[in-house]
């Protein structure tokens, strides 16, 4: 897969390296299955990112025409600040809206063991998760 041309239009879009690490190849799949399957059915999807951290992703889709909402744990809820803030791998969500290329990118924090239902309300084109849904009980 790190031939395949997907790969070097994603490090493109999202100023990442390429380089053999499984967490491009995640990211990198995930936008190829968002530029197959969603953007090329609908020219401004809504796409739910589910503990996005500081992933491009969220970036990438709304440059190429998303409203995108990208969600990750609330700052103030217990674990978060010693496990993820720490490493670096906890979104700065404070700035909660923000017009990214011809698309929007919105954040928010939210509990994964407690969706708000405004986000599971089935009106998203598609939701991803590179390391969050996995971890949560």
């Amino acid at each position: 897969d790190f031939r395949l041309p997907y790969l070097a239009d994603y490090c493109e879009l999202s100023g990442e390296r390429l380089k053999l690490h499984r967490k491009l190849w995640e990211h990198a799949t995930i936008f190829q299955v968002f530029r197959e399957r969603v953007l090329s059915k609908t020219p401004t999807p809504k796409v739910l990112g589910f503990g996005v951290g500081n992933e491009p992703l969220p970036r990438v889709f709304a440059a190429l025409g998303a409203r995108v909402t990208a969600t990750d744990a609330p700052s103030d809820m217990p674990g978060v600040a010693e496990k993820w803030t720490e490493t670096g791998q906890h979104a700065d969500l404070q700035v909660p809206f923000a017009a990214i290329g011809d698309g929007i990118l919105r954040t928010e924090p939210v509990d994964m063991n407690s969706i708000p239902r405004h986000l599971a309300d089935g009106s998203f084109d598609m939701t991803w998760s590179a390391g969050s849904l996995e971890h949560i009980g």
